[in-house]
């Protein structure tokens, strides 16, 4: 079996063993940070307000009209069975974001390392935030839907594809506002098509949930 085989396989059965796990864990901790995803989803498929305060067992919507757009499809399927969905989606973005850390990392510097130097390099990070990618998958968190676009946006911008990784990292801007951080630091890059294509994205994806909820 090849490394590359052996790899899927060993990230198949940790994805079995945790999706029993949170399938038994879920509905026995309310589902934590997903319930309130799930109740905007149902009221953006309503058409009611995403941002109604009066119940009070659901934590407000503090996220933007496109992220509610983004989620709705889980609106239209019972909390448990949507509560999967997302994990699974969560689980394959932390798969992407450890495949596209590696890539980043090296794009600048991997010809100049050694062999150990690039374990202590990508391994060593990487295991000390796996308690907290655990953690998103737990509780049902948005934070790889904010990080991985922001990534693999950053990612190709370096790889001069300006248009694709200025679009990512405005979906990303757009689930969780604390990615804008990066829109200073492309200034001082000088990465003018870069920040005029990530903000003409969040302006685009500002208007698209209208089509869907009216004005």
């Amino acid at each position: 079996m090849s490394s590359k085989k052996f790899i899927i396989a060993c990230i198949l059965v940790v994805f079995a063993v945790m999706f029993i796990r949170y399938y038994q864990r879920g509905p026995s901790r309310n589902y934590s940070d997903f319930r309130v995803y799930h109740a905007t989803a149902v009221r953006f498929l309503a058409g009611e307000n995403i941002y109604d305060t009066a119940d009070l067992k659901t934590t407000p919507f503090k996220y933007s009209p496109a992220f509610a757009l983004l989620i709705s499809p889980l609106g239209s399927l019972p909390i448990h069975e949507a509560s999967l969905v997302f994990f699974t989606v969560n689980f394959i973005l932390l798969a992407l974001l450890a495949y596209f850390s590696k890539k980043f990392i090296f794009l600048f510097c991997e010809e100049k390392l050694t062999r150990t130097a690039r374990f202590f390099l990508y391994f060593v990070p990487l295991a000390g935030v796996f308690r907290f990618g655990l953690l998103v998958l737990d509780s049902g968190q948005a934070n790889l839907l904010m990080t991985v676009p922001a990534l693999i946006g950053l990612y190709c911008i370096e790889k001069k594809k300006e248009v694709r990784g200025a679009l990512l990292l405005a979906l990303s801007v757009m689930v969780k506002y604390v990615t804008f951080i990066f829109l200073p630091y492309l200034i001082l890059r000088k990465k003018w098509k870069a920040v005029f294509m990530t903000l003409a994205g969040m302006g685009l994806y500002s208007l698209i949930p209208a089509i869907f909820c009216g004005w």
